[in-house]
């Protein structure tokens, strides 16, 4: 029933935005170390970068590589991209998902030709 789903969706955003504002903040130190984790490749074979300048050095030697980040730089892709075009920045996720597109659609073109005989 559509109302059901309507008033349990409610609700749980209702409880998650109280909860939320309920309950303490994480420490800035932590949040800080997830966020310069989501910018680092996990090519890298190093120590963990703490500093923003070496998190900003990773981001740049990834965009050159063209292994930067699209999902986690989605809401500020010229930003991730660090000056380079967004197909050299994101090349490997931008050919990840043509991949991916091309097989998927070759799959449902095989299912419709098996269906059709």
């Amino acid at each position: 029933d559509a109302d059901v789903f309507c008033m349990a969706l409610i609700a749980g955003v209702a409880t998650l935005v109280i909860v939320s504002l309920l309950t303490p903040p994480e420490p800035k130190a932590k949040m800080d170390s997830f966020f310069n984790r989501l910018q680092i490749s996990t090519d890298v074979n190093e120590e963990d970068p703490v500093s923003a300048a070496e998190v900003e050095e990773e981001q740049k030697r990834a965009a050159v590589n063209g292994t930067q980040s699209l999902l986690v730089n989605l809401l500020h892709i010229r930003k991730g991209a660090m000056g380079q075009s967004l197909w050299k920045a994101y090349g490997t996720d931008f050919k990840g998902f043509l991949i991916g597109s091309g097989l998927a659609a070759a799959l449902v073109f095989l299912t419709w030709l098996m269906l059709k005989m």
